[in-house]
């Protein structure tokens, strides 16, 4: 669909007010990082026992707990080795060097879903409102070794959290990636129906006291 003004807003490479969130720390000070120390987090990793199954990392939690005011992430989404962090620095208008780790081999560099811990400060809305703009890499589709759901799992938390989703594609579209944004259309319908019924209810409950 064609982009509205906040969300061209959230993917303009330009240069805007920057600041890098440090982790919280944990109990034993680890932070979970995917390269380049220090510059991203992780959101989900793959468990270990159960290659299938992702793990919240709570330093990643306490970390987006640490960011005041409104947030709104911009995640990319896609087949593995196909650019998706390079693009991503991109939009950070940063370096491989400070930027998510970028891959030279035919494996899949990203495990999971990480952010980057350079946020971005842009005025969004009518009035100007500041929101910080967190970026977030996600594991590619279809690396060896991972079942189809994991994918699934990957792409439902990348539309569930984020305010804009990139689909990035490298070569032609497959029905694997239609369905995948069929059910992010799915998703969305369903949450707005929920919202809406939320707020009827609301209303209702105002009126009848």
């Amino acid at each position: 669909k064609s982009l509205g003004q906040s969300e061209r807003k959230l993917l303009a490479p330009a240069a805007v007010r920057d600041r890098v969130v440090s982790p919280a720390s944990t109990s034993d000070g680890a932070v979970a990082v995917d390269g380049n120390e220090g510059e991203s987090i992780a959101l989900l990793a793959p468990n270990t026992n159960e290659p299938g199954k992702l793990e919240l990392r709570d330093e990643a939690v306490q970390w987006l707990r640490s960011i005041r005011g409104p947030v709104a992430i911009v995640s990319v989404v896609g087949a593995y080795r196909t650019g998706k962090s390079f693009l991503l620095n991109e939009l950070l208008g940063l370096p491989c060097s400070r930027g998510f780790v970028v891959g030279h081999r035919r494996e899949t560099q990203t495990k999971g879903v990480w952010f980057s811990r350079h946020v971005r400060t842009r005025p969004l809305g009518p009035h100007g409102l500041n929101v910080s703009v967190l970026y977030m890499d996600t594991e590619g589709f279809e690396s060896t070794g991972r079942p189809g759901a994991y994918d699934d799992r990957i792409f439902a938390i990348a539309a569930l959290l984020s305010s804009v989703v990139v689909y990035n594609l490298a070569e032609t579209i497959k029905e694997a990636d239609i369905e995948r944004l069929a059910f992010a259309t799915q998703l969305s319908r369903e949450f707005w129906r929920r919202a809406s019924d939320g707020e009827s209810a609301g209303e209702e409950s105002r009126d009848g006291g």
